[in-house]
């Protein structure tokens, strides 16, 4: 501002002080205060003065050159106190001149590459067991070698819950059942003021929206990074693209090329997306000194529990699949397969191990109205999966929609040949023609023709067994772990 123009500004604001309502409204206070006491009137009027009856002398305006604000600020002139000069009087400006004042960040510590640690809140949702609480299991054993810390937050009572007991791995707990993404919320409260994690990472839906509520809410403001096992689209309303476009979400692990392909359009940020797959452990197999190697011998399926414990015999195939009893593993597909191949005398038996999860009564239906129900065994949730599953003959998985199929490597490493539907992500396991045979979703009728080659074909199976273990070696849990651990340190390291 020149000077010309701050002097005129000055001047315009000295005038027009003394009528602000604060000003008016002092002035008169102070009028009242200097008026004359009225001991007169108490006299008699022969007692009064003089000029008792003469006009009061109207006294000249007083004017306050103080300082230029709206406010009375110091006392007038007429009581003694030396009064601050004006402004305009001195010719100094409204604010003394300061030193421009330059902010300097606080220089940030790069933490050293490798040796930084790092803790993790794991979260799941999950009331039962299934692939991707197996996933999470072998995150939980790798991750302390890569110095990564592990906390857990999943409901009470659960077999997630009870393996981080087993495990001695620090963890939080919360009720499922009523509310349960609101205890969920104030649980994660708690673990996050007990563990200070550095990230979250949710793996599954459910629990991707309790982190997502927190963010929301204000409760907490840690990464999260989430995992993402179904392959089917995000959803189309404006809750879910919130969710899943939250600034506080930093990345979106998908298990599968497929899945990545499917919601990268609901994604603002392609960034975000990456793909991880899952990955097997090898030494779930190699427990037994009698199955160090794989496959395993006609003699060692014979004589395996899995035939002795159901009564099959030893002339008949064993077909079986290791899933849970949900919709999208597509039961009545594959027992309208085993229908077909039972009208054409296939001495085989079928099986179907796996947790209920919503159409085990379904299945026992469509088993008895088929022409062989003998032939069908549903043994449920079994522990013993390392042992059982490389007695089977073959692998019949017929799901119509797969994230990536994590038991089809378990049937790899064991050397199971295997036929599958190519849903989601399988075809990135399965090759058709080199490691198994694939099927279009729903076809029953192809899956049973490539069940039959393969049994009739030895040199084909053998084959496709040989590659498979070969190609399996690149989904180990190591190198799922690997490839998490580099997801994480994206985060603190340069």
């Amino acid at each position: 501002m020149g000077r010309r123009l701050r002097t005129r500004v000055f001047a315009f604001a000295e005038r027009h002080r003394n009528h602000t309502p604060h000003r008016q409204a002092e002035t008169l206070l102070l009028q009242r205060r200097r008026r004359p006491p009225p001991t007169h009137r108490a006299l008699r009027p022969s007692q009064r003065p003089a000029n008792a009856g003469a006009k009061p002398q109207a006294r000249p305006p007083q004017r306050n050159p103080g300082a230029t604000r709206p406010f009375y600020t110091h006392p007038p002139a007429q009581t003694g106190i030396p009064r601050r000069p004006s402004r305009l009087e001195t010719g100094l400006p409204r604010c003394p001149a300061r030193a421009p004042q330059i902010r300097v960040a606080a220089p940030t510590a790069k933490p050293k590459s490798g040796k930084k640690i790092v803790k993790v809140l794991h979260l799941s949702s999950a009331l039962t067991w299934r692939g991707g609480e197996q996933q999470l299991a072998y995150l939980l054993e790798e991750l302390p070698a890569h110095k990564v810390q592990n906390a857990v937050l999943c409901p009470q009572g659960t077999p997630l819950h009870k393996y981080c007991l087993k495990h001695d791995i620090p963890h939080e707990t919360f009720k499922p059942k009523p509310f349960k993404k609101w205890n969920g919320l104030l649980a994660l409260k708690r673990a996050c003021q007990k563990e200070k994690p550095d990230l979250l990472h949710a793996h599954d839906s459910h629990s991707h929206s309790i982190a997502w509520l927190a963010h929301v809410s204000k409760l907490l403001q840690t990464p999260l990074v989430i995992s993402r096992r179904v392959d089917f689209p995000i959803g189309s309303n404006r809750l879910s693209r919130k969710k899943y476009n939250h600034p506080g979400l930093k990345k979106i692990i998908c298990v599968s090329e497929a899945i990545r392909k499917i919601i990268a359009p609901q994604i603002k940020d392609p960034q975000k997306i990456c793909v991880v797959h899952d990955g097997m452990d090898p030494a779930r197999f190699t427990t037994d000194e009698s199955r160090q190697s794989y496959p395993l011998s006609p003699e060692q399926k014979k004589q395996g529990r899995l035939r002795q414990s159901l009564g099959i015999p030893e002339d008949h195939f064993l077909i079986g699949k290791v899933a849970a009893l949900a919709p999208h593993k597509d039961y009545p597909t594959f027992v309208k397969t085993a229908e077909l191949l039972l009208r054409e005398n296939l001495p085989a038996h079928f099986l179907l191990i796996g947790r209920d999860d919503g159409c085990r009564r379904e299945i026992e239906q469509l088993i008895s109205q088929s022409r062989q129900p003998e032939r069908f065994h549903l043994p449920g949730f079994r522990n013993d999966i390392p042992y059982i599953l490389p007695e089977l003959d073959l692998f019949l998985f017929t799901s119509k929609t797969e994230g990536l199929g994590s038991s089809l490597l378990d049937a790899l490493y064991c050397g199971v040949p295997i036929v599958s539907t190519a849903a989601g992500g399988i075809p990135e396991i399965i090759q058709h023609e080199k490691n198994g045979l694939l099927a279009p979703v729903g076809d029953a009728t192809a899956l049973a023709r490539s069940v039959k080659r393969l049994l009739e074909e030895p040199a084909l199976r053998n084959k496709l067994v040989k590659q498979g273990r070969e190609m399996v070696k690149a989904f180990s849990k190591a190198e799922m772990t690997r490839k998490t651990v580099e997801v994480y340190f994206n985060f603190f390291l340069p």
